[in-house]
């Protein structure tokens, strides 16, 4: 499976009905954007530190570069709860 893909289901399952549903869509096709449809077993710690010093270039303020990153991990956790991954990738 896909970084693109996960996104998909993820905002599917949690995010779909949201009041912020928009907002959240605008910032997963930003992380898709950068991930791309890479296998989601192949994301790792140096892959999620270039998608933060991407963010930085752009000029993202932090909070902003942290509800992205929250939202990755949110993609990562739902992945690894469902065995589609055996470890997820640092992101702090």
């Amino acid at each position: 499976m896909n970084y693109q893909q996960l996104a998909e289901q993820v905002y599917t399952r949690h995010y779909q009905e949201s009041k912020s549903a928009d907002k959240t869509k605008i910032m997963l096709n930003d992380l898709v954007s950068m991930i791309g449809k890479k296998d989601i077993k192949k994301v790792d710690a140096a892959c999620v530190d270039k998608i933060i010093d991407t963010l930085k270039k752009r000029g993202n303020s932090n909070a902003t570069i942290n509800r992205k990153l929250a939202i990755l991990s949110k993609c990562f956790n739902f992945a690894y709860e469902r065995e589609m991954i055996d470890k997820k990738p640092v992101i702090h």
